[in-house]
């Protein structure tokens, strides 16, 4: 199984590129880690695949797309296109494969919310079919102030009514833990439209829950894409790698 590690989990490449090596091909990256988006050029997303490329590992996805950008709702459909094909072009210059639509805050139920959606997501499917990159809508609980796709089934609903080319949806398994779903159950029924999993315990911290994780993995047997572990608990960043390594690897 192919694996890959968010870059939320650690402060500085170098501090843990020896182990990242020994243990993981492909980074799931934060744009906003290198700079603000309106600081953002190629060259410094060029320069950090670079550095990536050095130590042996490989851009696989982004993640955090409107982090820093005054964006409220989805009512900004031009602002959120735009910015998505922007990031179409980002993926083709680092050689990613997709990216996560997760973004918790402008997820507000406001009048006409899925019709703006469709608005957008019409236009930018098009775009992605021309370049073979993916977005990925990640399902997002609503203790996270998220008030629509919160669960992996509506989100499957929408992609099914819409028939989208590139655009699919994902296991998330914290999410899915906060919304009371069984990440196994719904992997099994919608294997389909699923391009991409985040591994992660509730909160974002070390992964403890190993009996879940190796039924988890057991279940991923046939899975062709990338599993990424999820983290944010600097502290405990090696030792979680090296159980995910065990576990999935």
């Amino acid at each position: 199984m192919k694996l890959a590690v968010s870059d939320t989990g650690f402060d500085q490449l170098q501090d843990v590129a020896s182990h990242l090596t020994s243990s993981v091909e492909y980074l799931e990256i934060v744009p906003t880690k290198i700079k603000p988006f309106k600081d953002l050029t190629i060259f410094d997303l060029l320069t950090y695949r670079s550095s990536l490329v050095n130590i042996g590992l490989a851009p696989y996805s982004l993640l955090s797309l409107f982090y820093t950008l005054d964006i409220p709702d989805v009512s900004h459909t031009e602002d959120i296109y735009n910015h998505l094909v922007k990031l179409n072009h980002y993926m083709v210059d680092l050689n990613c494969e997709l990216m996560v639509y997760g973004s918790p805050t402008m997820r507000k139920a406001i009048p006409q919310w899925e019709d703006h959606l469709v608005n957008i997501f019409n236009r930018l499917d098009k775009e992605l079919n021309q370049t073979g990159k993916y977005l990925i809508i990640e399902p997002v609980a609503s203790s996270y102030g998220a008030e629509f796709f919160t669960n992996i089934d509506d989100i499957v609903k929408f992609l099914d009514k819409h028939q989208y080319s590139n655009i699919y949806t994902m296991i998330d398994t914290h999410n899915l833990f906060l919304e009371n779903q069984d990440p196994i159950k719904k992997y099994e029924e919608y294997k389909d439209y699923i391009k991409h999993i985040h591994v992660a315990e509730i909160g974002l911290g070390e992964l403890k829950n190993t009996s879940f994780h190796k039924k988890f993995a057991k279940a991923l047997k046939n899975y062709e894409y990338v599993v990424t572990h999820e983290i944010r608990d600097r502290e405990n960043f090696l030792k979680s790698l090296n159980t995910f390594k065990e576990i999935y690897g």
